[in-house]
């Protein structure tokens, strides 16, 4: 999880660890809206801000089609002879 939240742009291992600490759980921390991520120790306002919109848009277009979106890389594509 903390791997997966350090993929934001700006977000370091410790405030990934702070983030979890404090929602205690990543549906938490989703249902957070920015002005509540920014209270989080070492978190100011543009982070959070860049924190919310990377969780809406990843986390609710999953949540949208139902299951995770797969990526060229996630697919068992074979070439055609």
């Amino acid at each position: 999880m903390i791997d997966a939240l350090t993929t934001i742009r700006s977000v370091n291992k410790t405030d990934a660890m702070t983030l979890l600490r404090v929602f205690g759980s990543l549906e938490s921390l989703l249902e957070a809206k920015a002005d509540t991520i920014a209270l989080c120790p070492g978190v100011g306002a543009h982070k959070a801000k860049n924190i919310y919109s990377a969780l809406q848009e990843k986390f609710k277009t999953e949540k949208a089609c139902g299951s995770p979106i797969k990526t060229s890389s996630s697919t068992n594509a074979t070439p055609n002879d």
